[in-house]
């Protein structure tokens, strides 16, 4: 039998664009990460060069940041769910 939480919890994905203001700063490139490590491996062991687990954001002030270290101001919305 499967096991259920007691209570369901909303997860909203995170979207963001160029222009979105994040980290007190606005994106200005999103750009595909060349660390080999973000991207899965096919099952003989070669890096699959395609989704990777992020991406690589370079913000107005020059900084270099993952998506995982974005900082998105969130409007706090009431669940009617």
């Amino acid at each position: 039998m499967a096991k259920y939480r007691p209570t369901w919890y909303r997860k909203p994905n995170l979207c963001y664009s160029i222009g979105t203001e994040c980290n007190n700063s606005h994106i200005a490139e999103i750009k595909y990460p060349t660390d080999p490590s973000a991207y899965p491996k096919y099952w003989t062991g070669h890096t699959m060069w395609k989704n990777p687990k992020w991406m690589d954001i370079v913000l107005a002030n020059g900084n270099v940041i993952t998506s995982k270290e974005l900082e998105i101001k969130k409007v706090e919305i009431d669940d009617v769910v």
